[in-house]
């Protein structure tokens, strides 16, 4: 996303002070996550309006999962701006659906699965599947199911699966665990998010245990993931994330952009 999508009193950033970035970053990333709930939502509206059959059963799961209660704050507000425009839609899509045939509801199942397997290893960093792991295969595999319970059970196993491998990716990244316990935050994660998370608390705990202020303190950030749970629908086409690593990403790039700015200034200020 742009800067520019945003209120227009986050434009101008460049142009801030540390302090003034600083008392601005709260707000900044509440209002990227508000405007990633609305474009989401927008997105998936335009979408589910023209559907074809055969993606049915992804658009009404979509939309039925901003109409729960296992999503975030903001995409539970983006839902409430549109509640009337979602039910609406929802009612026809199911009406739609009612219409089908058990072979075409049958193939829904299947276009729904594929999708979630796709998004997931994405999700997953674009994670590889080592290529004699057996579910490299499920693809084609998922077609052998014929009943809506039995796709959803391998949906998953699948599920699980990758998020196994992504753990395991992660810590293997990170190196050896430098004291017992710390990759618990990992291995108790239930979701992608939470893995993240996890990861960035971990190298975070390393970076202050370094600093011979910071080793006095005897806290490890890395506990505050360990209660996380999952709230992810395994049916829903896309589960984008709260994007926690790309706000934090955006925020230090706002930072390092301004102190370039006013080393510009310096050493312009020194010339003359």
């Amino acid at each position: 996303m742009n800067i520019t999508e945003l209120d227009s009193k986050f434009h101008d950033y460049e142009n801030l002070t540390l302090n003034e970035l600083e008392a601005t970053k709260n707000d900044l990333i509440a209002a990227i996550k508000n405007h990633r709930a609305t474009k989401k939502l927008s997105e998936l509206l335009s979408q589910a309006k023209t559907c074809a059959d055969s993606d049915l059963w992804s658009f009404i799961k979509g939309l039925e999962n901003f109409a729960s209660s296992a999503v975030s704050e903001e995409e539970k507000n983006a839902y409430s701006a549109r509640q009337n425009e979602v039910d609406t839609l929802l009612s026809e899509l199911r009406d739609r659906w009612n219409d089908l045939s058990e072979e075409k509801k049958l193939e829904n199942y299947w276009n729904n699965a594929i999708r979630n397997f796709a998004n997931w290893l994405a999700e997953a960093e674009n994670l590889q599947l080592a290529t004699d792991d057996p579910w490299q295969n499920f693809l084609t595999a998922i077609k052998e199911h014929t009943t809506q319970e039995a796709i959803e059970n391998q949906e998953k196993e699948a599920y699980q699966h990758i998020l196994a491998q992504f753990k395991a990716k992660v810590k293997q990244e990170l190196g050896a665990a430098q004291k017992d316990g710390e990759y618990s935050p990992i291995d108790d994660s239930q979701n992608f998010v939470a893995v993240k998370s996890a990861r960035t608390s971990i190298k975070q705990s390393r970076e202050n245990s370094d600093s011979p202020d910071n080793n006095k303190r005897g806290e490890n950030p890395v506990d505050n993931n360990k209660n996380q749970k999952n709230k992810s629908d395994y049916s829903q086409p896309i589960i984008i994330a709260v994007a926690i690593v790309a706000v934090t990403t955006l925020i230090i790039m706002l930072t390092s952009r301004t102190l370039k700015k006013r080393k510009k200034s310096i050493k312009k200020n020194r010339h003359e």
